[in-house]
């Protein structure tokens, strides 16, 4: 299994880029394990492939929802299973923010902090987007978490939105 992960990674590469190559390897991972830890990798790859590669975002959902149906048979690895499941969710989210899909984005958003709150990414964005929509207090529990993991200047982009909102007589 792990020369069929190496294979992946080097026809992802300068020399050899095939595509349908890397796919069907993920799909020979899927069927020739049962440890779930590598079928989560495998599901990434996959869904990372019809995502970046084939810009065919449907079937990286799919990969992904499969993916989490993986985690969540997972047993006594807590921590491993949190990490995955915000991970997961955050680039369902991201995907469906692709889509113009922003409500099941922001959702998304928020499962992915339930599990891992201090993801930089995901409360930045996701806070952001939660601001654009006006689901203010959902949007200060992902700013907070930001703030909070992160501090400094880059704080400043999401306070002058505050500023706007609040300037607009949106929030108060």
């Amino acid at each position: 299994l792990e020369a069929l992960f190496w294979k992946v990674k080097i026809f992802n590469g300068p020399y050899f880029n095939d595509v349908s190559v890397m796919l069907n390897t993920t799909e020979q991972i899927l069927d020739s394990t049962t440890d779930r830890e590598q079928k989560v990798e495998a599901y990434d790859w996959k869904a990372w492939i019809y995502s970046e590669k084939l810009e065919m975002k449907d079937r990286a959902i799919v990969a992904l929802e499969d993916k989490l149906i993986e985690i969540s048979q997972i047993q006594n690895k807590r921590s491993f299973q949190d990490t995955e499941f915000g991970d997961t969710y955050y680039r369902l989210a991201t995907i469906y923010e692709q889509l113009d899909k922003e409500d099941s984005a922001a959702d998304y958003y928020l499962l992915s902090h339930q599990h891992t709150p201090n993801h930089f990414y995901q409360s930045y964005h996701g806070g952001r987007l939660l601001l654009k929509l006006h689901r203010f207090d959902e949007a200060f529990l992902l700013l907070d978490a930001y703030k909070t993991y992160y501090p400094g200047e880059s704080n400043i982009v999401f306070a002058k939105e505050i500023q706007e909102l609040f300037d607009h007589g949106l929030l108060h």
